[in-house]
């Protein structure tokens, strides 16, 4: 497979043997897929903890699905989805977007969080039951975005 920026030279010769050259510039890159093309992954296992220093030691099941599209001959379309058996979860989007014979650009954004438990307030603190009740799950989010370009040099 060629990637990278490049010209494309055809020789066209008629039956009374002219020549005729044809050039074009391109510009290809792995990140694209063709229109309708699909990628996909799923996968499913444990984290593993401790490694290199215990076997057999792993921790929560984890998944993780990804899926990209070929929309057009220069747009490429994704996302993707994690989650933790803990409750720890992220879910992103991704764009490769080929920008004529200058290079393809990259972006992503992705938003994540995790359960946390409420903190005690002073008023709750001297109650126990008062305390226990206020422990219920929330949810702490967090989001980032990427952008990444590549060109020829």
């Amino acid at each position: 497979m060629l990637t990278g920026a490049g010209q494309l030279q055809v020789v066209v010769t008629d039956a009374l043997g002219r020549q005729q050259v044809l050039t074009q510039p391109y510009y290809s890159g792995t990140a694209l897929l063709r229109p309708d093309l699909a990628e996909y992954s799923f996968e499913l296992g444990s984290i593993r903890e401790d490694y290199g220093h215990r076997s057999f030691a792993y921790g929560d099941m984890l998944g993780v699905a990804s899926y990209r599209r070929g929309v057009t001959d220069t747009l490429t379309a994704g996302a993707r989805a994690e989650a933790q058996a803990n409750g720890i979860y992220a879910l992103g989007a991704d764009a490769a977007w080929q920008a004529g014979v200058a290079g393809i650009v990259n972006a992503q954004i992705a938003a994540g969080g995790m359960p946390v438990a409420r903190a005690f307030s002073p008023a709750s603190a001297s109650n126990t039951a008062a305390s226990a009740s206020a422990l219920s799950p929330r949810r702490s989010t967090r989001a980032a975005a990427s952008c990444r370009a590549a060109w020829p040099t």
